[in-house]
């Protein structure tokens, strides 16, 4: 049964890495083809299938949507999912992880911005499409936000459909978030595409280091209590 398990965990770790190296390979073609301000023709292509598949009526509901990658909703999701952790176990790592990750993803975003500089397909106010374009602010930290929540509360779930419903609907939400800003006109879809992948390769750093402190800690823990047990 163990060996199973850790094949599992093998398995799972090889498409987390695999996913790691295709990130950091997109996000540099597209960085460097945004930063030397080459033509991306899936910028202009993306958006015009886009706006045929869904049409005018759809303004309404992709700026709905698009809230739910800005801040003031990604700050009390947080806030959310910390009083979750709380309540729940009071795993302070993951706490200070969830608050790291979305943080720390945003203030990189905007390293990134004002590095690349590049402007916006055009600048709406009403929708937090101001600043500079790439990567998408909204797409990244949104995809941060939304995986590492998955990732937490499906650690308390026993139930395996509970768990597939959890991510569904984290990665529907990242999805959605990420074309309300290409429909919307504040971004092309290179920027969203490039914030997906700057986002990933954030959570994978992170949860890393969080996994190795965490078992570190669960061992340290259990030495302890052998030791007490013995003395």
């Amino acid at each position: 049964m163990e060996d199973k398990a850790k094949k599992s965990m093998n398995l799972l770790s090889m498409v987390f890495a695999g996913f790691l190296f295709l990130s950091v390979i997109i996000f540099l073609i597209i960085g460097r083809a945004v930063y030397s301000e080459s033509h991306l023709q899936m910028d202009e292509s993306f958006r015009k299938q886009l706006l045929t598949f869904a049409g005018d009526s759809a303004s309404g509901f992709f700026t709905f949507i698009t809230e739910f990658g800005s801040k003031t909703i990604i700050g009390l999701g947080t806030l959310l999912v910390l009083a979750f952790l709380w309540f729940r176990s009071k795993n302070y790592l993951a706490m200070a992880a969830m608050v790291l990750a979305v943080a720390g993803g945003d203030q990189i975003n905007k390293l990134v911005k004002r590095f690349i500089a590049r402007e916006r397909p055009s600048i709406l106010a009403d929708v937090d499409g101001v600043g500079f374009s790439f990567p998408s602010g909204h797409a990244m930290v949104g995809f941060i936000f939304y995986f590492v929540t998955a990732y937490f509360l499906t650690k308390y779930c026993r139930s395996q459909g509970l768990k597939i419903l959890i991510w569904a609907a984290a990665f529907i939400m990242i999805l959605l978030v990420g074309l309300s800003r290409i429909y919307l006109n504040v971004h092309y879809p290179s920027d969203v595409l490039g914030g997906y992948a700057l986002g990933f390769i954030v959570i994978a750093v992170l949860l890393h280091f969080y996994e190795m402190v965490f078992e570190y800690m669960k061992n340290r823990k259990q030495i302890q209590d052998n030791s007490e047990k013995t003395a």
